[in-house]
């Protein structure tokens, strides 16, 4: 989907900049996505956001993750 790829976009622009010249830091970025349906409560969103951003914090290979209404009620 659209975020998928703007997450993947922006992961592979922070991880093509450039180190400051006295900097040992590494910029990482972490994502977590979810969908917001009309009507839905907010913590709703906010829930799932945040369960994506601990599945995408785990990753060992993709720093993003989405989770949808479905997704979401399966991880509870």
């Amino acid at each position: 989907e659209e975020a998928d790829q703007l997450a993947g976009e922006l992961l592979a622009t922070v991880e093509a900049l450039e180190p400051a010249q006295e900097s040992a830091m590494v910029p990482v970025v972490v994502i977590g996505i979810a969908a917001y349906s009309p009507g839905e409560e907010a913590l709703a969103v906010y829930t799932r956001a945040d369960q994506a951003l601990t599945q995408a914090q785990t990753a060992e290979q993709r720093h993003w993750a989405r989770l949808d209404d479905s997704a979401a009620q399966q991880a509870s």
